[in-house]
């Protein structure tokens, strides 16, 4: 028996900017369109923060498209940052109680709401706990829901597209000599340690430390002049960024960023076949451990040169990492939790049908 089509109305930020959140939210969509069971109704909820008129004019338009969507749909389902949470999270929660459809909440980040304070962190508690599903992305999460009486939680994490072809370069021979940091150029991601550790290396060294990423933080560029090891190497493009870690042997990632939940970088990573050197620091050790990478503790540079060097030096420990990664990675992939997805939702979708035909 073919199934019904299933209509999801997906609100959440696609790219532009590029983010995180962005990246994750527009791999969910591209997968989802795949699917010729699904029909994906989809609002970018992200909106040029411009003052005066053109920015509340693009806010209403976000907000007509989320009610229409949500008239539309089988199931709703959110996709935010704990910021939004007080905020769009409550107006899209009262919109799926008024319409009678089935919320999904889907919470990017590792940052606890209660954090925000008693009135954020009150309202965050209430679109939570009133969602019909809440994704959490760690399973620190994950534990801290289920400690607060929220039974209907579920850990769904980040996932990326992972090429078979990566699988096999995992495991040909190889050395480590090229270490590549991506992401958001500031202090809690661990710059000033990556330049201390990588200028530690000997002139006579093979070894390179490119840095990639926006600089509009509190690290100004000039902060890599006259650097014999580490240079900054601008921005990658999104569709770039697969090519340009398949040319890396490692990835570094020193974060002591306080809303780190599970970077896309890390998965980006291990899609290209490289491990992974990252801090003991908040979600990290959930998705790096022994078998594909170095854990070491945060702002710790004198660490994060031990650990690139350990790589540098022994092929062997370096050649087991890789196969490690090799068998890590389908865990994180954006196929598998797609499907993942679509199952949740139609579960929800079929329970709502049932509890309404007995109320009828």
């Amino acid at each position: 028996m073919e199934k019904k089509r299933l209509r999801i109305a997906l609100f959440g930020s696609l790219p532009p900017p590029i983010g995180g959140t962005s990246i994750s939210f527009d791999h969910l969509v591209t997968f989802l369109k795949r699917h010729e069971d699904i029909e994906p109704l989809v609002v970018n909820t992200s909106w040029e923060r411009a003052q005066g008129i053109k920015g509340l004019f693009r806010l209403i338009t976000v907000l007509r498209d989320i009610c229409t969507a949500t008239v539309r749909a089988d199931v709703v389902s959110l996709h935010v940052c704990t910021s939004s949470l007080p905020s769009l999270g409550l107006f899209v929660l009262c919109l799926t109680r008024f319409c009678r459809k089935p919320f999904i909440l889907r919470k990017f980040g590792g940052t606890n709401y209660w954090e925000r304070g008693n009135f954020f962190g009150s309202l965050s508690h209430f679109v939570v706990r009133h969602a019909d599903l809440y994704l959490a992305q760690t399973v620190q999460l994950v534990n801290l829901a289920t400690g607060m009486g929220i039974s209907h939680v579920e850990w769904y994490p980040t996932s990326r597209p992972m090429q078979i072809s990566s699988v096999q370069v995992t495991l040909q021979p190889k050395s480590c000599r090229r270490f590549v940091f991506l992401g958001q150029i500031k202090k809690t991601k661990g710059i000033m340690e990556i330049i201390r550790a990588g200028e530690r290396f000997c002139e006579n060294d093979e070894i390179a430390v490119d840095v990639f990423g926006p600089m509009d933080f509190d690290i100004a560029e000039d902060v890599f002049f006259g650097l014999k090891k580490v240079r900054y190497c601008g921005v990658v493009k999104s569709d770039n960024v697969d090519q340009m870690l398949s040319r890396y042997d490692a990835l570094l990632l020193p974060s002591y960023h306080p809303g780190e939940g599970y970077p896309g970088v890390v998965l980006e990573a291990y899609g290209a076949g490289l491990p992974v050197i990252c801090t003991r620091w908040q979600a990290l050790p959930e998705i790096v451990n022994e078998n594909s990478g170095i854990l070491i503790e945060p702002k710790n540079p004198d660490a994060l040169y031990a650990a690139m060097k350990s790589l540098v030096g022994d092929d062997e420990t370096y050649s087991r990492l890789r196969v490690g990664v090799s068998g890590t990675r389908g865990a994180f992939s954006s196929e598998y939790w797609t499907g993942y997805f679509v199952n949740l939702c139609r579960k929800l979708s079929e329970k709502k049908v049932e509890i309404l035909a007995k109320v009828m």
